[in-house]
């Protein structure tokens, strides 16, 4: 039988015969791709993009991977993805999550590009010392910030991605997480840790009894209707935070989160249809609703912070929290 041509790949421009990915391309640009799709690659290129392709290419991981999608290459996303070993981790880094929020606390007072700079120096918190609503609400976002940042792909987003996925997503996915553990904890209404309402009380006397109840109440009867698993919780954490239409997205950070938003919604629908056999489309479907019921949520927050002009708030809240609200 004879060897196919042997041709040059297009990524790198070694020897080549296959079409991996879609892409005429070698072995070993082959296995990166698929790493830097799965797995940790480099966050920043030190010739600000412009790499010599032929030369320093394969020392830079990020202009490397760039190359790969802009040339077509694309990952079956139902290819490579071990259910099993995916919600294992977020639950480990979920839990660490909860861990930082439950027993820490922070005395500086960043935003987002500071703690996207240098995360701050977080401390223990004495088990007898009380958290107002605004410390709760900083450590909320400080952690969440935390949680999804080690997310892998966000390794291989520029800087300005990363903060713009960031701050479109760190308030959506903190309330998600808020919703369900009151709900495992089965309080009717989104409460803090020390089982305060997130309403505060100087606003009580400007909400009618409607809104009030969107507010406490509205994601948590979702999550009752749904009886949501925690499997469930984890993945769909996954597929919010990897949203490319937010705004103001490079076109390469478009690109890696569509890819990833796949692999973790393509993990959802292949954990439905496990557990639910022939019903996993329809909860599926139910599952992805949620997303709408959590935007309305944090819709109605941000009337409620409206609200402060009526009646300030008496504490002062810290400047990461004002601006994710504000986005």
């Amino acid at each position: 039988m004879n060897s196919p041509p042997m041709n040059n790949c297009a990524i790198c421009t070694r020897p080549s015969h296959a079409f991996n990915y879609g892409v005429l391309s070698c072995n070993a640009c082959k296995m990166f791709f698929r790493r830097a799709i799965l797995g940790k690659s480099e966050k920043c290129c030190k010739n600000n993009g412009n790499c010599d392709l032929q030369n320093t290419i394969l020392n830079c991981k990020l202009c490397r991977f760039q190359k790969c999608l802009s040339l077509g290459m694309r990952l079956n996303t139902n290819q490579y993805v071990n259910l099993s070993d995916l919600i294992n981790n977020l639950s480990k880094r979920n839990s660490e999550r909860a861990n930082k929020l439950l027993n820490f606390q922070c005395v500086d007072d960043p935003n987002l590009r500071d703690v996207l700079k240098k995360f701050p120096v977080v401390t223990k918190k004495p088990t007898d010392q009380p958290f107002s609503k605004a410390e709760w609400g900083f450590m909320e976002q400080l952690a969440t910030i935390e949680f999804m940042s080690k997310f892998e792909f966000t390794q291989l987003l520029e800087d300005e991605d990363l903060y713009f996925i960031l701050k479109a997503s760190c308030f959506k996915t903190a309330s998600f997480i808020k919703a369900i553990r009151s709900y495992s904890l089965k309080s009717g209404i989104l409460q803090y840790p020390d089982g305060e309402s997130i309403v505060p009380a100087q606003l009580l006397p400007f909400c009618d009894s409607t809104f009030l109840s969107r507010v406490e109440s509205r994601l948590i009867g979702k999550l009752i209707d749904l009886n949501i698993k925690e499997e469930e919780f984890l993945l769909l954490t996954a597929v919010l935070f990897c949203n490319p239409a937010v705004s103001h997205l490079s076109d390469g950070g478009r690109e890696i989160i569509g890819i990833h938003q796949k692999i973790y919604s393509s993990a959802l629908f292949q954990y439905c249809l496990v557990t639910y056999q022939q019903f996993g489309p329809a909860r599926f479907t139910e599952l992805l609703s949620l997303c709408h019921v959590i935007n309305k949520h944090v819709e109605d927050v941000g009337q409620l912070c409206f609200l402060f002009t009526f009646r300030p708030p008496t504490e002062k809240y810290k400047r990461l929290c004002a601006e994710l609200l504000s986005s």
